[in-house]
C-alpha cells in the first residue's frame, strides 16, 4: 500500500484517494495505463511511457487535459512523496465518470490516477537461476477486434491467460496469435537466440511494443548483433540457444525452460551482456 497516491490534480493520502463507482474505468475498463520503474527520483524512460500513453488516447479519443509535462511532472511528484528507492509507478487514465451506459460520449472528463509500490532491484537469485516458461492454450486478442498496441485496463485476455497459467507452476505463460504464431507472454515480451541472432516475434503477429523491449533492440544494434524480428512458431523456441524476457520491472528475465526443455547456459552470452548495458542504467 503506496503512502500517497496522485488523484486528478494533487497529491492525496493513499487511503483518501477515491473515484467514483460511475467511473468508466470501474464500469467498462475503458481506461490505459503505464507501468515504469523508478530508482530514487528516477523513473525510467518516462518519456517514453506517457508518449505510448498519449499515443493510445488519441486512438481511443480519450480528450486529456493534461499535458505531456503535466503529466511527467505528476508521475515524479508521486515517485518524490512516496520515497522509495527501488519502486514501480503506475500512470492510469480512465474516460472518467458518467451515466452506468456503454457510451464513451457521456464522460466529460477523465481520471488520472499515479500510484506507486515498492519493486525489487532487476537481477538476483531469480534472475541467476533463470525462470519456467510454458506456452498457453489462451490465444492473443485478434488486432483486428482490438488493438493490442494499446496497453487497455480491460486486461482480461492477460487475466484469463493468467489463470491459465497459474495452475502449471510456471514463472510466465507464452500466448500464441489466431494463426499459432508466438506474441508476448502475459506481462513480458520475448526474445530468443538461435545461432548467434537475436530474435523476436514482430509487432504485426499482435503484441505490445513493449518499451524495453524497444531499448534492448537497440541496444544490441548498437553492440553490433544480428537482429530478426519476425513470424516464429513454439518449435522455434525448441532450437533456442538462449531465451529471455523483458518487461519494464524486471527489465531482462533469462528463460531456463520452455515447456518440457531445459536450455543449457542461464544466462547465456547475449542475455548476459544486454543484462549487463541494461542493469547499469542503476550505476
Amino acid at each position: 500500500m503506496p503512502d500517497f497516491v496522485y488523484l486528478n490534480d494533487r497529491i492525496v493520502p493513499a487511503e483518501e484517494a477515491k473515484i467514483s463507482v460511475f467511473d468508466h474505468g470501474f464500469l467498462y475498463g475503458d481506461g490505459l495505463f503505464e507501468t515504469m520503474r523508478a530508482y530514487k527520483d528516477t523513473v525510467f524512460w518516462l518519456d517514453d511511457h506517457v508518449d505510448r500513453l498519449l499515443a493510445s488516447c488519441g486512438m481511443m479519443r480519450i480528450k486529456l487535459p493534461w499535458t505531456k509535462e503535466e503529466l511527467k511532472k505528476a508521475v515524479l511528484a508521486t515517485v518524490a512523496a512516496n520515497n522509495l528507492e527501488h519502486a514501480a509507478v503506475r500512470l492510469t487514465v480512465s474516460r472518467g465518470e458518467g451515466p452506468p451506459v456503454p457510451d464513451p460520449a457521456v464522460c466529460q472528463q477523465p481520471t488520472l490516477v499515479i500510484t506507486c509500490r515498492p519493486a525489487a532491484k532487476p537481477g538476483g537469485e531469480t534472475y541467476e537461476k533463470g525462470v519456467d516458461v510454458v506456452v498457453l492454450k489462451t490465444r492473443r486478442n485478434y488486432d483486428q477486434a482490438f488493438p493490442v498496441s494499446i496497453k487497455s485496463c480491460n486486461f482480461l485476455n492477460n487475466i484469463f491467460a493468467k489463470q491459465e497459467l497459474k495452475g502449471t507452476g510456471a514463472y510466465e505463460g507464452l500466448m500464441l496469435n489466431y494463426a499459432g504464431y508466438l506474441t508476448e507472454g502475459t506481462v513480458n515480451n520475448l526474445f530468443f537466440v538461435r545461432r548467434g541472432t537475436l530474435n523476436t516475434p514482430e509487432l504485426a503477429c499482435g503484441l505490445l511494443a513493449g518499451i524495453t523491449r524497444a531499448h534492448v533492440i537497440k541496444l544490441a544494434r548498437q553492440e553490433g548483433m544480428e537482429i530478426n524480428e519476425g513470424k516464429f512458431k513454439p518449435e522455434d523456441l525448441h532450437e533456442a540457444d538462449e531465451v529471455f524476457l523483458t518487461n519494464s520491472l524486471s527489465l531482462i528475465m533469462p528463460v531456463r525452460k520452455v515447456n518440457d526443455r531445459v536450455l543449457c547456459c542461464v544466462p547465456g552470452k547475449v542475455t548476459a551482456k544486454l543484462s549487463e548495458l541494461l542493469f547499469g542504467i542503476f550505476d
